[in-house]
């Protein structure tokens, strides 16, 4: 072959996802004819990891979410609570879907979230009784009192 074909693309490394045309030409030899048809190069969305971590939260009245990472890290994402939006404050388990929502990157993960009762304050009136078992008792108590 005298001379090599070569191949191009509008496409380069940063690319966003989509598709490209690929065009080739420029070959040449003495003994042979040419005859080129045209190409595509596909991108594709590439795979993101996601990891979770703080599924088990207590109660206190605020929302709670679970801590979500991504890498490449800070990509978006949405969540969902048993098919739901709103971030959960009460108490329950909750079915939590995690979707990556970027142009060049995909991913899902589904867990469940966790929300416990958190410590209540006992409220008692002045004449208190307090009897532990078994006596003495095995683990500590305190009574703090106002």
């Amino acid at each position: 072959m005298d001379v090599v074909p070569t191949a191009s693309t509008t496409a380069e490394a940063s690319s966003d996802v989509g598709t490209y045309s690929i065009g080739i030409g420029g070959a040449s030899d003495t003994n042979y004819d040419f005859q080129y048809a045209e190409g595509l190069l596909t991108i594709t969305k590439a795979e993101a990891i996601i990891a979770l971590s703080d599924l088990n939260q207590i109660a206190d009245g605020n929302p709670k979410m679970p801590t979500v990472t991504t890498d490449p890290a800070e990509l978006n994402f949405s969540i969902t609570y048993d098919g739901l939006t709103e971030v959960p404050s009460a108490e329950g388990e909750y079915g939590i879907v995690i979707t990556i929502d970027e142009l060049n990157y995909s991913g899902m993960i589904t867990d469940i979230f966790v929300i416990t009762e958190g410590e209540q304050p006992l409220s008692i009136g002045k004449n208190l009784e307090l009897i532990i078992f078994p006596n003495p008792a095995s683990q500590q108590f305190s009574l703090q009192t106002d």
